[in-house]
């Protein structure tokens, strides 16, 4: 049997639409019609324009058949229970996973988390946590609550139950939830813990933090419930993150960290302290974990490249391609670039970064903002960029100087690339000339400024194209300039 995603995978779903709010209706909408997707032929729905076309089609619950030709999408099927979906459901799936040995580990169902534990309660237990699972309006909600508090459940009863209790709307659920926590034997701090949540109160929560990791790994795991629960309802805070970086040993090894990081990958807080605070634990869990998020928009994917750019980790061609992608971005997306170099400069083991640079050319003209010419001048600081490179580089510094735009004309000569630059003596004498006209074509002090250090730092090599200026230069502003510079220059010149 093939099993498709359902309402209760929102999280999963959400995290494939990318935040594109009409695709997620679109895919809510099938669901209700009783037409549901495996996991990866969403995948292959969302990977190019047939697929979204195929799912945004209004026929495609009445004729899947003739929308998936209009949409020339061939490689997907629409099972029935006759032919491999579940009771009840017509589920598309990609035509190789059906009947397809390796793809039926995938498919069964899940045989962990609350759905199993209850099937192994005694039956006194079991009837108060059914009732809870079943109960549709608030207050039978509470009812339940009260009941199965009564019942007296083990702590990892109510550890699977958290995150469905306290992520719920109505208040007087979740504060039955926290009483629930006190009868099963919460310890205090837990219990303060989820109190802090719940109003938001990051002091409290900084407070409390520290003393996290004394806690018995079942309170352990009532706490970091608590908090996946706190991120499903949209209401995490830096606060939370934080609990959850001194929560990270046991973390790095509890079944819902890939849950907790889906929750706060989209958020604005900061999630390097736990990042790496997981990755000094579990380096291969978290990678992948956040390796499965990329695709999902620019922000998120540069955030993520971040986060794994932990130190002494080499970063893969793919992942180093669609970082440079992100880095010389003509949209405003991403908008924080410059940590984004600073990741891909720690990534760059193999020091092929400034080869993977020249071949863009004047690509990094067009990039939304500066960042990429930092970059540059720390891989030369590095020693990262081989002469081949530097001599591709040197000639698009020189087309930067002659046709960028202001900011990015300025922000060359602040980086000082024509000096920097390990290019050889015939490619830094040719950086001159677009040099000596900048300062015929701006006047400010800051720029005359920044060109009189970039020639002075090029050194005897600038002396040829100074001195044919200073001979034959229309304008007498720049004719003196280069004649205070001359003897400087003069200067360098090695001893015979």
């Amino acid at each position: 049997m093939i099993r498709g995603l359902r309402a209760s995978d929102a999280a999963e779903i959400r995290r494939r639409t990318g935040g594109d709010m009409r695709l997620l209706l679109r895919v809510g909408a099938l669901l209700e019609a009783k037409l549901n997707f495996t996991e990866l032929a969403l995948e292959r729905l969302l990977a190019d324009e047939p697929g979204r076309k195929l799912l945004t089609d209004r026929s495609l619950t009445a004729d899947f058949a003739a929308a998936a030709a209009a949409a020339q999408v061939d490689d997907l099927v629409l099972l029935d229970e006759a032919t491999g979906a579940e009771t009840g459901w017509r589920t598309v799936a990609l035509a190789d996973e059906v009947g397809n040995l390796f793809a039926s580990p995938a498919e069964a169902p899940a045989t962990t988390g609350l759905p199993a534990l209850v099937s192994t309660l005694a039956p006194a237990l079991r009837e108060p946590v059914e009732g809870l699972m079943h109960a549709r309006a608030d207050d039978q909600r509470a009812a339940a609550l009260e009941q199965l508090r009564y019942a007296a459940p083990p702590l990892a009863v109510v550890g699977e139950l958290m995150p469905m209790l306290l992520s719920d709307g109505a208040e007087l659920v979740r504060e039955r939830a926290i009483a629930l926590v006190v009868g099963a034997g919460g310890h205090t701090l837990v219990v303060d813990l989820v109190r802090a949540m719940q109003r938001r109160d990051d002091t409290t929560l900084a407070r409390l933090a520290p003393n996290v990791g004394a806690l018995a790994p079942e309170q352990q795991d009532l706490a970091i419930s608590a908090a996946i629960a706190q991120a499903a309802r949209g209401e995490a805070s830096q606060g939370l993150v934080d609990l959850c970086t001194a929560l990270a040993p046991r973390l790095a090894t509890h079944p819902q960290l890939e849950r907790l990081i889906d929750l706060l990958l989209p958020t604005s807080f900061s999630l390097l302290d736990l990042v790496r605070a997981v990755q000094l634990r579990d380096a291969v869990r978290i990678e992948a974990t956040l390796t499965r998020g990329l695709g999902f928009g620019a922000e998120q994917d540069a955030r993520i490249i971040v986060l794994l750019a932990a130190p002494n980790v080499t970063g893969g061609e793919a992942l180093l391609e669609r970082g440079l992608d992100l880095l010389l971005a003509a949209d405003e997306a991403p908008r924080q670039r410059m940590p984004l170099a600073s990741a891909l400069r720690r990534l760059d083991q193999g020091r092929s970064l400034a080869t993977r640079l020249a071949r863009r050319g004047m690509r990094i003209a067009q990039a939304h903002d500066t960042s990429v010419h930092w970059l540059i001048a720390e891989l030369c600081r590095d020693g990262a960029i081989d002469a081949a490179a530097a001599d591709e580089l040197a000639d698009i510094v020189r087309r930067l100087l002659r046709e960028a735009s202001g900011p990015h004309l300025v922000s060359v000569l602040e980086q000082q690339l024509a000096v920097l630059l390990p290019c050889a003596q015939t490619e830094r004498v040719l950086l001159c000339d677009p040099l000596i006209e900048i300062v015929a074509r701006y006047r400010a002090d800051r720029t005359v400024d920044l060109v009189s250090a970039a020639l002075a730092g090029i050194g005897s090599d600038a002396i040829g194209p100074v001195w044919e200026a200073l001979e034959g230069h229309p304008l007498e502003h720049v004719r003196l300039l280069l004649a205070g510079l001359l003897p400087e220059l003069v200067a360098h010149v090695p001893a015979q």
